[in-house]
């Protein structure tokens, strides 16, 4: 298996200077103006690939191209399968499948996320989940309020859990 992703000068290539942070994949949002990307902390992904089954703490972001402006979401866990499989060879999928909603609103994932639940307590759920994306903070509000799309009531900071269980998610093309 190696190194993460390839070799060691390819994976230093995709450190993101703020907090040593290695970009696992990415993905263009369809109106373009986004770029979505999972990372993982430096010293995690050099673990994982020497301990099988640990499990890699990442966090996908969404980075706004006009404001230039990095929104990142909670912490989640990927399935093994992503982890070995599917995000060292993305580049293989990235064009055929995209995690993103049509509208460049949302994205899905699988993984495992600890939500808190009504009784105050932490609960970790696994399955497909779907995020809205927040408008950049200089955008008009009446985008801010088009662009919640079909979802409307999701809040940004939190992930809705759509189907329990799942290990894989995609969205569909318009």
């Amino acid at each position: 298996w190696g190194e993460w992703g390839g070799s060691r000068e390819r994976a230093r290539e995709y450190v993101t200077p703020e907090r040593e942070e290695r970009v696992l994949a990415f993905f263009w949002s369809p109106d373009s103006e986004k770029l979505l990307f999972l990372t993982a902390a430096d010293e995690d992904t050099g673990m994982y690939a020497k301990t099988r089954g640990m499990a890699l703490r990442c966090r996908w972001n969404v980075y706004h191209v006009a404001t230039q402006e990095r929104e990142t979401y909670r912490t989640c866990t990927p399935p093994t399968q992503l982890l070995e499989e599917f995000y060292p060879n993305f580049e293989l999928y990235s064009r055929s499948i995209t995690p993103w909603s049509p509208d460049s609103s949302h994205f899905t994932f699988s993984a495992a996320v600890t939500t808190i639940g009504a009784d105050g307590y932490g609960e970790v759920r696994e399955g497909a989940w779907v995020q809205a994306v927040s408008p950049p903070r200089d955008a008009d509000p009446m985008a801010q309020r088009a662009s919640r799309g079909p979802a409307a009531g999701l809040e940004a900071a939190e992930p809705f859990l759509a189907v329990e269980g799942a290990s894989f998610a995609v969205w569909s093309p318009s």
